[in-house]
């Protein structure tokens, strides 16, 4: 297998590192919320990210086939997580783990130091070290937004009075606009849209773009949520 040339150390390095670094200056319980954290990010970027350059991602692909284990790490440099950070401390954290207030609380914790921490060490250069520390600050507001969400609205769904249900339609919605009184709603298949009903202290928690998934009941004006499973946050970059 041919490998592009690599320039510093890979993410699979910088990762361990930084590892190493907080074992040696933390207590062993929150070295662990730490090692938690680092871990599921190495999950992530395997199953989800693709490298930017061309040839990087050919290399990562050969080395997938070849049973290489943790392949996307192991040759991709750090600046390779940057763009992976919105993915990551959104619907991976979000809905995929369903991941509790502990990792949560530490996921935005380890994500803003290892930022920091790549510039001090020179493995980002300046800009892309501040980059990286401002999104990871900027997603993790949002995303304690999002877990407020994903744990609120079904009990709040679960609150109301779903008698006489018509016309139930069930699956993926993504949130058009947010309203006086609630929010647009459009199936994710391509199905129903409509104004559905939610209470302000939740319909502010949430962005245009995110998806819900539950079922809803059409009206004769609007749809209602019958139930709520769970809470997809979608971040736009900016």
């Amino acid at each position: 297998m041919n490998l592009p040339p690599t320039l510093g150390p890979t993410i699979s390095q910088v990762l361990e590192e930084f590892l190493n670094y907080q074992q040696a200056r933390l207590a062993k319980r929150t070295y662990d919320h730490y090692k938690s954290v680092v871990r599921y990010l190495r999950v992530y970027l395997e199953d989800h990210a693709t490298p930017s350059d061309p040839a990087l991602a050919k290399a990562v692909d050969e080395a997938w086939s070849a049973g290489t284990e943790w392949a996307f790490c192991s040759l991709c440099p750090p600046g390779e997580i940057i763009d992976n950070l919105d993915g990551f401390l959104g619907a991976y954290m979000v809905g995929h783990l369903g991941a509790g207030q502990d990792l949560i609380r530490y996921a935005k914790i380890v994500t803003v130091r290892l930022g920091n921490w790549l510039g001090e060490q020179n493995y980002l250069d300046g800009p892309d070290a501040a980059a990286f520390e401002d999104r990871a600050i900027r997603l993790g507001r949002l995303l304690s937004r999002a877990v407020a969400l994903r744990d609120r609205l079904p009990e709040w769904v679960e609150s109301q009075l779903h008698t006489d249900v018509k016309d139930l339609n069930q699956g993926l919605f993504e949130i058009e606009a947010i309203s006086a009184n609630g929010w647009k709603i459009r199936a994710v298949d391509g199905g129903w849209s409509g104004n559905v009903l939610v209470p302000s202290k939740l319909r502010v928690l949430a962005e245009v773009g995110w998806e819900v998934q539950g079922g809803v009941d059409r009206r004769p004006r609007s749809l209602r949520w019958i139930y709520v499973w769970n809470v997809f946050p979608k971040y736009i970059r900016q």
